[in-house]
């Protein structure tokens, strides 16, 4: 029914207006109900969108007029931040908190309930709608109580600063860690590069040898075979010279025996 508030029909929003309406004239009704709308608003996997959650809130909250129910409120959304993990919804619930009529009695519900949303300063939209809080109270609020919304003021100021100081660290820490990350890396990259090139290079030089050896078995193999080879030729021609010496005595011998 809610999201009926900010639907595109005009007939539809119309309609929604005067449930919520007349619901917040039955007694704590719109009361009761109006704490689980915020947190299922604000979800963001079920809920709305900021833009339309601030739009329904804006006319729900002021239709809230006791000023017994207001405190409760306020207490309730300020333990919230206690259960909330999300920037989005700590916008959510101090944009709550913004909308609604503070009077003195509901900034002493705040004064005692800022350990709940302290840490939570730090983000800038929260600050904001504590500041304007703070603000419209100053215009309203009586002398007397002036001196303690003015050491609260100063408070959630500190907080504020507090907190973004320390954000800021966290993030130069985080930034320190993925710079030495990436740095750690590149020299992880650069040493594997460097060992590679040395393998490299001995593996040439091995293979250089190794060329080397194998031209040097091979030339030395072939000078054994040519070795064989002339050996092999040699006594052959030896045989053969005897021979025709041999041939060349009996040659000689026939013609001595025909002159006798």
């Amino acid at each position: 029914m809610t999201v009926c508030l900010v639907d595109q029909i005009d007939r539809l929003n119309i309609l929604a207006r005067r449930f919520f309406h007349e619901l917040s004239q039955k007694g704590n009704s719109l009361y009761n109900v109006v704490p689980d709308i915020i947190s299922r608003l604000s979800d963001p996997n079920i809920g709305v969108s900021e833009e339309h959650f601030r739009s329904i809130m804006e006319f729900l909250i002021p239709l809230i007029v006791k000023e017994r129910l207001c405190e409760t409120l306020v207490e309730k959304l300020c333990a919230r931040f206690r259960t909330t993990t999300l920037e989005r919804q700590w916008r959510d619930l101090a944009f709550c908190l913004n909308a609604m009529p503070f009077s003195d009695r509901m900034m002493r519900v705040l004064y005692e309930n800022l350990p709940a949303f302290a840490d939570k300063l730090c983000v800038q939209e929260v600050y904001a709608a504590f500041d304007s809080i703070i603000s419209n109270v100053k215009k309203l609020i009586k002398p007397d109580n002036m001196a303690r919304l003015e050491e609260f003021e100063t408070k959630v100021k500190e907080f504020h600063e507090k907190g973004v100081a320390d954000e800021a660290a966290v993030r130069r820490a985080e930034i320190a860690a993925k710079t030495a990350k990436q740095r750690s890396r590149h020299n992880r990259a650069s040493h594997n590069s460097n060992v590679t090139v040395n393998n490299n290079e001995v593996t040439r030089k091995n293979l250089r040898r190794t060329a080397t050896t194998r031209a040097t078995i091979q030339a030395s193999d072939e000078d054994e075979e040519n070795d064989n080879e002339i050996g092999k030729i040699l006594p052959v021609r030896e045989k053969n010279t005897r021979t025709t010496r041999a041939r060349t005595r009996i040659v000689f011998s026939s013609d001595d025996e025909d002159n006798e």
